[in-house]
């Protein structure tokens, strides 16, 4: 498996993109996707899918993302088993890294204060998502 190191915006857009291609793949990550993991751009849009799921046991329609978010995507085309394959494993690891990424940036206040338990804590949960 190659692992992506750039997690720019077209590749945050692609996995936004299979997310809304396949409602079993959005059950599956459900749990790991936080909008804080997406540039601000994709954040409004990955709250409402979330929320939306919750509420009504389904994703959103590409309309009403594009609608409520203004954000515009297409499904993914032509997809098999091995294009879900890959997602899986390069979302788990952008999760993953993100996470790491946000509990680093959250622990700075509380490192300074000398209060490692909690940036333990928040590491060892960022470490182990997937």
């Amino acid at each position: 498996m190659s692992e992506i190191k750039d997690y720019g915006e077209d590749i945050q857009e692609l996995f936004l993109r299979f997310l809304v291609t396949d409602p079993d793949v959005f059950v599956r990550v459900n749990t790991i996707v936080e909008p804080y993991m997406f540039n601000r751009k994709f954040r409004d849009a990955v709250t409402f899918l979330k929320d939306h799921a919750n509420k009504y046991n389904s994703i959103p329609t590409l309309e009403q993302l594009e609608a409520v978010n203004g954000i515009e995507l297409k499904p993914v085309e032509d997809v098999h088993e091995s294009h879900m394959s890959w997602f899986m494993d390069e979302f788990e690891t952008f999760s993953r890294h993100k996470a790491l990424e946000h509990a680093i940036l959250q622990s700075a206040d509380l490192l300074e204060k000398g209060d490692y338990a909690p940036v333990e804590d928040k590491v060892k949960d960022a470490v182990n998502i997937g």
